[in-house]
């Protein structure tokens, strides 16, 4: 349930932070904010090779078999890797956007280059957290980047819109999302050297780089699969429409995301339990947990889309009348996203229990 309260948390403080960012810098500003940030989300799919899911499901065996030695490597290894590799794509992706790919709107090619300070931090973050749901402290692993972080950001926006009045320019916006973000993963970091059990810190690492190579590979390519379809409509509307059609439908996906908040809520969760009862060969319990929760997604989804289906005129008015326009869209998406939480739960449950090659293949 603390789970749950924490994701709650966060889309409420999201939801206020959309909000104030829309009334601030309207549909045109809030379009760049969130076609920056949707490429650097995009970015992260390179630098961290599939290590979101690799790293929990690794961790809770490791942790479950008593292999301290190849835990401690597994965690010096991917932090690494992950440093290494986001700086690196961070200074490529700027280097093309600058040089090569020529943008007509100076301010779109600017709030770029200030997001891509966001990678190297995110891509760590997510390494950070799957360490931290891997030992089964699943709130920990969540609060600095679904609570703290985004809270951080509320109170400098905030503290904008009290000295600037009604307006504020985006590069401000991005600057206060990173500055909040590299504070919240500080936070992060401290606790999860509490919270490494004592025979990591003392054993000697062992690193088994080929065996989690060939599972981060594949799993890379599913974690793509799944930003880019979260991500690459906003990027075409970006590229086609222009910022404040990016604007609109930032707004709406920000309504769906509502809908199946608590299938991301339950899969963070129940994933360190997933692996665990999978080696221990606890298949019926298994079973009766993914049942479970599978049918509480679901109700739930149904609750979210059937109020946007009613009431969506007055969620897009709280980000005022320019975005009334996407409406129908709203619903439509709201629909999709209920009908997809039937089955979103099976890839997950196939990754987390070794057998992310054959989602490769059936994708």
């Amino acid at each position: 349930m603390t789970t749950f309260g924490l994701k709650i948390s966060s889309t409420a403080i999201a939801l206020i932070t959309n909000v104030l960012l829309a009334r601030l810098m309207g549909k045109a500003g809030l379009g760049v904010y969130v076609y920056s940030l949707t490429w650097v989300s995009l970015l992260t799919i390179p630098a961290t090779l599939g290590f979101r899911q690799l790293v929990v499901r690794e961790v809770a065996v490791y942790r479950a078999k008593s292999l301290w030695g190849e835990f401690r490597g597994l965690v010096k290894w991917t932090n690494f890797f992950v440093l290494t590799f986001s700086i690196s794509i961070a200074v490529i992706a700027f280097l093309i956007s600058k040089f090569v790919i020529t943008s007509n709107d100076p301010l779109i090619s600017t709030a770029l280059a200030i997001a891509l300070c966001l990678l190297p931090i995110e891509s760590l973050t997510i390494v950070r957290a799957s360490i931290m749901q891997g030992l089964e402290f699943i709130t920990r692993s969540q609060l600095p980047e679904l609570l703290i972080a985004p809270l951080l950001a509320l109170i400098f926006l905030g503290g904008a819109y009290v000295y600037a009045g009604y307006s504020l320019p985006v590069n401000y916006a991005l600057i206060s999302r990173i500055v909040a973000f590299y504070i919240a993963f500080y936070i992060g970091s401290k606790w999860l050297q509490r919270s490494l059990p004592i025979h990591v810190k003392q054993a000697k690492p062992e690193f088994q780089i080929r065996k989690w190579m060939s599972s981060a590979v594949p799993l890379m390519f599913l974690e793509g699969i799944r930003v880019i379809h979260l991500q690459t409509d906003i990027l075409m509307l970006g590229s086609i429409q222009g910022p404040e059609a990016v604007g609109i439908y930032s707004v709406i996906s920000r309504g769906v995301m509502l809908v199946v908040f608590v299938l991301g809520a339950v899969n963070t969760a129940i994933s360190p339990t997933i692996a665990k009862l999978y080696t221990l060969g606890e298949i019926d319990e298994l079973q009766k947990i993914v049942a479970k929760t599978s049918r509480i997604v679901f109700v739930v989804s149904f609750i979210f889309t059937l109020s946007f289906i009613l009431f969506g005129h007055w969620f897009l008015l709280l980000f005022g009348e320019d975005f009334l326009d996407g409406r129908t869209a709203l619903n439509i998406l709201c629909v999709g996203k209920m009908v997809g939480t039937l089955t979103a739960s099976s890839a997950f449950l196939l990754t987390m229990t070794g057998h992310e090659k054959h989602i490769v293949i059936s994708t």
